[in-house]
């Protein structure tokens, strides 16, 4: 699973930049940088903004990477030691790579829909953007966390 989400999150890192490089020059000088709650276009930025974004996505990526190196350092619910410490490291490893995936891939969502409005395929973000990147982010949050307070309470 491991190799597969990697996969996937380089993907979601390298895919938007090409499709981004191929269409660069069609886009309009203007495209839309902010959306109002139901997801209309309320702000317009010149189309360089992109690459803005992918270098954000790119360096939260790198930014997680890292952090998901030194697990030591995090800062773990519930008592630890031994075993415990151990078991809830790797599932803060877990946690750090699957939230490095789903927001390399929230913002790979972005650009994504961002091109589609600026090439008229639609005319607003999605409805569901905000919802879903904000439950999928939480819901692993706070799964992550149980599972590792639940390891705490595990006698050894």
């Amino acid at each position: 699973m491991k190799p597969l989400r990697e996969a996937i999150t380089l993907l979601g890192l390298v895919l938007p930049a090409i499709y981004l490089a191929i269409t660069y020059s069609s886009l309009p000088s203007l495209i839309p940088s902010h959306f109002s709650l139901s997801g209309q276009p309320d702000r317009f930025a010149a189309r360089g903004v992109l690459w803005f974004i992918l270098g954000i996505s790119a360096v939260l990526y790198l930014l997680l990477t890292v952090v998901g190196q030194f697990p030591r350092l995090f800062n773990l619910p519930g008592p630890r030691n031994g075993s415990s410490r151990a078991r809830a490291e790797a599932l803060g490893k877990e946690l750090v790579a699957w939230l490095r995936l789903e927001i390399v891939l929230t913002f790979a969502w972005l650009v994504w829909s961002i091109l589609s409005i600026a090439h008229h395929r639609t005319h607003d973000l999605s409805t569901g953007f905000t919802l879903v990147a904000f439950l999928v982010i939480t819901a692993t949050t706070l799964y992550y966390l149980f599972r590792m307070k639940q390891a705490a309470e595990t006698k050894p």
